[in-house]
């Protein structure tokens, strides 16, 4: 487990060095940049619909997997009482990240150095896909043991389903460089109510994934095919827990006995 991590680690410092800030170095490196934008134009999306209105003010949120900050830096746009700290497997993105007000630290999802109860809210985008199937209950586990009682928690991750299916039809082309395994529909939100989580909120992007699969348009820069991804991301910002979604997203709220469920 601890070398699989290690390659995985070694990947990332690697896009780090590499991409430095870009999207192209936090999200898929065979897609265009235009096609990385209607990706992270939707990630942010749902950032903002979902996670900031649950959030009280001055609430202290945790960003797990933050890479360079690009979800942290709307989330101090929107909403400049939040306070931000960042985690990412990479020492590199843990640099870009910080700021003054921003601390940083270097760890994965499985083991992540802060106390129980430390945060109202956590952000874990593409972080689970990471965990070993079978210790990703005791990473949701862990995710609620950060949050005070009723905190929230917004998870992304792939949706395992399309996953599979384009590795049947482009093995090669799809394999991802940094590895990573999604989560089928029902497991998901499965896997989120036995961590002691109360789902409030689920969705996906369908409809941006299916615009992606079609042959030549993952890495077009051609503008009519950047305006068609870009309105299919549009429409995928409410609703879309399909298993044609190559991202899946809940939001979930910690119980008031999480904590108890969580030492059974």
């Amino acid at each position: 487990m601890r070398s699989d991590l290690d390659e995985v680690r070694a990947s990332w410092e690697q896009r780090a060095a590499e991409f430095g800030p870009t999207l192209s170095g936090v999200l898929l490196r065979n897609l265009s940049e235009d096609a990385n934008r209607a990706i992270g134009d939707w990630t942010a999306s749902v950032v903002r619909d979902a996670l900031l209105p649950e959030l009280r003010d001055g609430a202290s949120v945790l960003d797990l997997g933050c890479g360079y900050g690009r979800l942290s830096t709307l989330i101090e746009a929107e909403r400049p009482d939040v306070r931000l700290t960042g985690q990412d497997l990479s020492l590199g993105y843990c640099r870009q990240y910080r700021t003054d007000a921003r601390p940083c630290v270097v760890g994965d999802v499985a083991r992540v150095p802060f106390a129980d109860a430390a945060f109202d809210g956590v952000l874990s985008v593409a972080c689970l896909m990471y965990v070993p199937r079978s210790d990703a209950l005791a990473a949701l586990r862990g995710i609620a043991a950060l949050l005070r009682p009723g905190g929230v928690a917004l998870i992304l991750d792939p949706g395992r389903e399309l996953q599979q299916w384009i590795a049947r039809v482009i093995p090669r082309r799809s394999a991802s460089p940094t590895g990573g395994l999604g989560f089928e529909r029902a497991e998901y939100r499965a896997l989120a109510e036995r961590a002691g989580f109360r789902v409030l909120r689920d969705g996906g992007n369908p409809a941006l994934s299916l615009g992606l699969i079609v042959p030549g348009f993952a890495k077009s820069r051609r503008r009519a095919v950047t305006s068609l991804l870009a309105s299919l991301g549009a429409r995928d910002r409410t609703g879309g827990y399909s298993r044609f979604a190559l991202h899946r997203w809940l939001l979930l709220r910690r119980e008031q006995d999480a904590a108890a469920e969580n030492t059974r």
